[in-house]
């Protein structure tokens, strides 16, 4: 008898360390998605590589949900290495509470159709990330937009046209005011043959007690469970994720309907069973509608990234912003130069407060960056060539009126032509002159120059993105280094981030 529990006790022994094992084999196959820059630079930002492509992550430490937490590398990995049995390409799937927007740019690059959903003053970074990361590089764009758990979800969501075959959700389960109302947003959007994969991290008991009350509604099937996941990061502030977690309890989780008696579902199979046979025709109409239905799926208030190919939805500064564009001009595209000036300014707003600031942008284009300055406090005018004053007119007014506390001002601006006199500087001082993207007409570019010479004057500064394209581009940069006292704010690969002040 003794002989026979030593012999259990050796293998449950042994049993306990091939799972460690392949526990720790996993958990290092998923953290080492991820990677840091080789250079630290002033803005903070994290690799991943998932579909062997490399995805840049910039957080906020100020907001729970501008963090990437471990979760989201769990369900990123799950859905990479089980592409057979859940396979992305060409469903729809809504991911709850998407923070950065790891889980739903992987999924936008395994041919997922996503709706990447957040709190508004989350959705600023979110947007960035998604659209950074996955634009020119995945079969469907992805939606953004906000959603307060269990509030007009219906609304926003109707049934008839959002049937979304997987829900994702990682790390959900911390705003514990809110579990009531996450529990109902489970309960609404998962119909019938929607799945949820849900990765999360027990923390405190309301965390196993949220579990035990979801096993209530929902079939669980546990897919990972990573009690031994250790993760180290350096301590260096550039590093947002959490840097002291030694041990954690992770599980992935899958979730398929809702539990129903066994009678009810018999019931159900046979009525289906009989229509079949009676309605063949009929029933195979009703799925080519459904099926239609489906694949037109857009939200009914329009949240979305692109609405169609010349309007773009943003978020910054906790607002929603509608830009039109102008597809046969250069100045109707928001380029990346304005969104990389918007991000910056919108998670800076410490080091640079606009509140009350006079604020100058030359080559506004479509507006955006003039827009979100003026969400964040500035009395802004943006300023381009005549012909593009009209659209950005409408973009500037439509975003602002009755949202700002400054009244925005557009106006027109040649470079180079005549400034002494249609902007003298005793009237025209800013605190702040803009530029992004604006180095692309190279034929003007001395214009371009003397235009900030003009403006940058004692107490102004002067704030200047480009994404570098052209060698003109490089000797335009050496000629503003030349010009004014500079320095560099970011660079992230091609784009730059100058600031220059006036040499006295």
């Amino acid at each position: 008898m003794d002989t026979q529990q030593s012999n259990a006790r050796k293998e449950d022994s042994k049993t306990k360390e091939e799972d460690a094992a392949v526990d720790a084999e996993l958990a290092k196959a998923i953290m080492s998605r991820s990677f840091h820059p080789s250079i630290l630079g002033p803005e903070p930002w994290e690799g991943y590589i998932f579909s062997d492509l490399e995805i840049r992550i910039k957080e906020s430490t100020d907001l729970y949900g501008a963090v990437l937490w471990p979760s989201a590398m769990v369900l990123c990995h799950f859905l990479e290495t089980n592409r057979d049995e859940h396979n992305m390409m060409d469903k729809n799937v809504i991911e709850l509470g998407a923070g950065t927007g790891l889980v739903s740019i992987v999924s936008s690059l395994l041919g997922a159709k996503v709706t990447s959903t957040d709190l508004p003053d989350v959705l600023g970074n979110l947007q960035y990330n998604v659209m950074r990361n996955t634009k020119g590089r995945c079969k469907y764009i992805p939606l953004v937009t906000e959603l307060f758990w269990g509030q007009e979800v219906e609304q926003r969501f109707p049934r008839a046209t959002h049937c979304f075959d997987y829900i994702l959700a990682a790390d959900v389960v911390y705003s514990h005011p809110y579990l009531e109302e996450l529990m109902d947003t489970f309960d609404y959007l998962c119909q019938e043959n929607t799945q949820i994969l849900w990765a999360m991290r027990f923390r405190l008991d309301k965390e196993n007690r949220f579990v035990d009350r979801f096993r209530q509604r929902f079939n669980l099937e546990e897919l990972y469970n990573l009690p031994s996941l250790s993760i180290k990061l350096a301590g260096s502030y550039m590093y947002t994720l959490p840097s002291l977690i030694s041990s954690g309890n992770y599980h992935m989780i899958i979730g398929e309907g809702r539990e129903e008696e066994e009678e009810e579902e018999e019931e159900e199979e046979e009525e289906e069973e009989e229509e079949e046979v009676q309605q063949e025709d009929g029933g195979d109409q009703d799925k080519e509608e459904q099926k239609d239905i489906k694949e037109q799926y857009k939200p009914a208030w329009a949240p979305c990234f692109c609405i169609r190919i010349d309007k773009d939805v943003y978020y910054f500064a906790g607002q929603k912003i509608i830009i039109e564009g102008a597809l046969d001009s250069y100045a109707g595209t928001v380029w990346p130069g304005a969104l990389t000036l918007c991000h910056y300014f919108d998670t800076h707003r410490q080091q640079w407060n606009l509140v009350d600031k006079t604020v100058l942008e030359i080559g506004a284009g479509t507006g955006l960056l003039s827009i979100v300055a003026t969400f964040l406090g500035a009395a802004a005018t943006a300023t381009d060539l005549p012909e593009v004053l009209g659209n950005l007119l409408a973009n500037m007014m439509r975003n602002t009126r009755g949202r700002c506390r400054h009244t925005p001002q557009v106006a027109a601006l040649s470079w180079g032509h005549d400034l002494e006199h249609s902007y003298p500087p005793s009237v025209h001082h800013y605190d702040y002159v803009l530029a992004a993207d604006v180095v692309y007409h190279h034929d003007f570019l001395d214009e371009l120059l003397a235009t900030m010479k003009h403006f940058c004057r004692p107490g102004t500064t002067l704030i200047w993105a480009n994404k570098v394209r052209f060698e003109t581009d490089l000797t335009f940069t050496e000629n503003f280094k030349k010009a004014f006292n500079t320095s560099m704010l970011v660079e992230d690969g091609e784009m730059k981030i100058f600031m220059a002040t006036c040499r006295d």
